[in-house]
């Protein structure tokens, strides 16, 4: 009887220890951290700084989607054609690639994006008809927003003088550009106006773009050969050619 009594002690003892530990094992699992409490709240929050970084990283970002106005600058001739030639021996190509390069630069400096036809005594063809499809190419390959042949004139009767500016004939846009720029040259050089004149040429028929021709003078003239050799001349007409196609570009 005695042990009986005793192994139903031991077995009740035994008994209330498992009970402990059952009631602690539950105790210790509620209290830790359940792994969704702990990795959703980082994970959220790792995703809300990343947005936030990017959201005030584009804020801070200007985003230009206009394109740079282009304007092809042509000197007329060059290489094996000098174009005309003056009583004094002045030849053509060496002061429309001068003035042509001075243009550029005066734009270049108003961001104006400058393409040249040439920038020195080569030119790409061996003839005449192809050199001047080959300079419409470059204004039409650049997507040129505006075409603009630096070019002196001559005559036979000595006499002769002063500016013109072409156009091609059927671009009512190209003949508001050289009407601008035949008003300022006549108004800053104040050389003779002989006008606007629209005309067939070749690198105004092939260019896609607006186009005009400028005669800055007379080389086969005595005194506007001389003129048309002076850098400071030069500049003039540089600069109220440079003073026109902004205005237009502004209009």
């Amino acid at each position: 009887m005695k042990k009986l009594r005793f192994s139903c002690i031991i077995s009740l003892i035994l008994l209330i220890f498992s009970f402990i530990a059952i009631i602690n094992t539950i105790e210790n699992y509620h209290s830790s951290p359940s792994p969704k409490t702990i990795t959703a709240p980082n994970s959220t929050i790792k995703t809300e700084a990343i947005m936030s970084d990017l959201n005030s990283s584009n804020s801070s970002v200007v985003v230009n989607t206009r394109k740079q106005f282009t304007i092809v600058v042509d000197a007329g001739h060059g290489g094996w054609d000098p174009g005309s030639v003056g009583p004094n021996g002045t030849k053509e190509k060496a002061i429309n690639l001068s003035v042509a390069l001075k243009l550029g630069r005066i734009l270049e400096s108003n961001n104006i994006r400058i393409i040249y036809t040439r920038r020195n005594d080569v030119v790409a063809m061996t003839n005449q008809k192809a050199e001047l499809l080959h300079r419409a190419e470059i204004a039409n390959k650049n997507a040129a927003d505006l075409f603009v042949s630096i070019h002196l004139n001559y005559s036979d009767y000595k006499s002769a003088r002063g500016t013109e500016t072409y156009y091609y004939p059927t671009s009512t846009k190209a003949r508001k550009l050289a009407t601008i720029i035949q008003a300022q040259i006549a108004k800053d050089v104040k050389s003779k106006n002989r006008g606007i004149k629209a005309e067939d040429f070749s690198v105004l028929r092939n260019v896609s773009a607006p186009s005009v021709l400028v005669e800055l003078g007379y080389i086969s003239n005595f005194s506007e050969e001389a003129l048309l050799r002076k850098d400071a001349y030069q500049d003039k007409l540089a600069m109220a050619i440079a003073a026109a196609l902004l205005k237009y570009i502004k209009l």
